[in-house]
Parts: structure tokens; C-alpha cells; sequence
């Protein structure tokens, strides 16, 4: 038996860049995540609060798999969005493919909850109607923001909530943003991108336990331009953790996958 065959080649584990061109568990993460904000709704929005909800009693309250699920999102999107910007190489592109990903589905949800889900869900669909503020309406849709409409479903035990899982949207493309901000300065790289998230993990940790307390900007115009700054330290560090992760990939241990094997799943 030659030693080729009495010591077969060890395992080889396929790069980050490997994986990501080919098969990844990108898709069934975001399906899980999908299915925990699913889940959590359905003890949520019955109640109109989170008591019944398992991982909140199981954590004591201090989170829920609706958070989770939406932790994990920002952190997969942080991971794709840096690489997405860093090979692209050009902002123009790199924007038109955000918006091209983003907002289509954003405005077909939107405009689905305001003239067909708003209506069936009022007690007088022509009322609803009329009572809308078109201008401020069409400006907070464009800014990627809720509708906030809220004469709709006022029977249910949570009122008037019409879109309210798109409140991550505005987030996500101010991430999208500072990304390429990031960029455009040269610092979309290891050390910026890593002080950057121990800033944000650390005011993270401050908001937690009451010392630091970000405002909250919900109306006029600063609204409409940004996210509200009460939820960038949490939402901001789970991206960032995304984007560190995405450039440190090289230096991440990652677990071996033999040609054999790889072999037998393509089989």
C-alpha cells in the first residue's frame, strides 16, 4: 500500500472567498432568522407584549427572538454589504445596486399596506382612505421610513399597526451609507472598521445598563434624513460585527471540508 493511500491528504478548508462564490448557508440563516421573527409576532402581537414569549422569559426579559433574529440580519448584511462595496470599487455602482436590492421590495410592501392591507383592515375602507396625508405620507415612504398609518386594525390587541416590520429598513441603508463612507476615505479596512465596532459595542453596553442614552429622533426633518440615533448602537454594532468578521475573514478559523466530501454532497 503506498503512502499516499495509508496517509490520505488532510482535510483542506475551503476559503471564505471559496465559499461565498459557490455554496453558503447564507440562505438558510436568513430563513431561520425569518422564521424567529415569525415566531416571535405570533406571541407578540396577540398581546400586545413580549410576557409570553419564550426566550423572553427565559432570558428574564432582557431579550427576545424577534431581537435576535433581527441582530443576526444586521450581522449577515454587514459580512455581504463590505464585501459587496469593496469589489465593486466604484460608489455609483455600488449604490445602484443597494437601491436596486432595497427598495423595490421596500415601496411594493409599503404601497401594498396603504391601498390594499390599510383599507381591509379599517372600519370604513373609503375613510382610511381619505384621511391619508398624501405629501407626508410619500416622503416618509421615499426616505425608506414606515407609513405610520395607524386608522387601520383598531380592533386588534396591538392598534393601528400597519408596516411595522419594516422599521429595520432605514437602518439598514444608513449601514449602507456609512459603508461607504468608509470607503470613500480609505478606511474600510481592518483597524478603522474594528475601532469602529469596539465604539459601538462599548456604547452599546452603556446604553444597557442606563448610562449612555442615545436621542430619539422621530419627527421633522432630521427624521426623514437619518435613522433614529436611540437604535445605532445595537443595530450598528451587529452590522460592524459583520463587516470585522468579513475582513478579518483570512485570519477566522474556518472548519476543513475535504475534496472527498465536497465530492460526495455534489454527487
Amino acid at each position: 500500500m503506498s503512502d499516499l493511500a495509508r496517509n490520505p491528504a488532510p482535510a483542506r478548508a475551503a476559503s471564505w472567498d471559496d465559499r461565498l462564490d459557490g455554496e453558503n448557508g447564507f440562505d438558510l440563516a436568513r430563513l431561520i432568522f425569518a422564521t424567529l421573527v415569525v415566531f416571535e409576532h405570533s406571541f407578540y402581537l396577540p398581546y400586545n407584549n413580549y410576557g409570553a414569549e419564550p426566550l423572553y422569559i427565559l432570558s428574564g426579559g432582557q431579550t427576545d427572538f424577534g431581537t435576535l433574529a433581527v441582530n443576526g440580519f444586521f450581522a449577515i448584511s454587514g459580512f455581504l454589504i463590505t464585501r459587496s462595496c469593496l469589489l465593486t470599487d466604484n460608489a455609483a455602482r455600488y449604490f445602484k445596486k443597494r437601491l436596486a436590492r432595497i427598495v423595490p421590495g421596500f415601496m411594493l410592501a409599503s404601497l401594498l399596506g396603504i391601498f390594499v392591507f390599510g383599507p381591509l383592515g379599517a372600519d370604513d375602507a373609503a375613510a382610511f382612505l381619505g384621511q391619508i396625508n398624501v405629501r407626508g405620507t410619500l416622503v416618509r415612504v421615499l426616505s425608506l421610513h414606515q407609513s405610520s398609518l395607524s386608522e387601520t386594525f383598531q380592533h386588534n390587541p396591538m392598534r393601528g399597526m400597519l408596516d411595522g416590520t419594516l422599521w429595520t429598513i432605514k437602518y439598514e441603508f444608513d449601514c449602507y451609507v456609512c459603508v461607504a463612507i468608509l470607503w470613500v476615505f480609505g478606511l474600510l479596512r481592518r483597524g478603522p472598521v474594528t475601532a469602529l465596532l469596539i465604539a459601538l459595542t462599548a456604547g452599546l453596553a452603556l446604553q444597557r445598563i442606563g448610562v449612555f442614552t442615545p436621542p430619539a429622533i422621530d419627527h421633522g426633518v432630521p427624521a426623514i434624513l437619518v435613522s433614529s440615533p436611540a437604535n445605532w448602537p445595537r443595530l450598528f454594532s451587529f452590522f460592524f460585527a459583520g463587516a470585522a468578521f468579513y475582513l478579518w475573514r483570512d485570519a477566522i478559523p474556518k472548519s476543513p471540508r475535504s475534496e472527498e466530501h465536497t465530492s460526495e454532497l455534489q454527487s
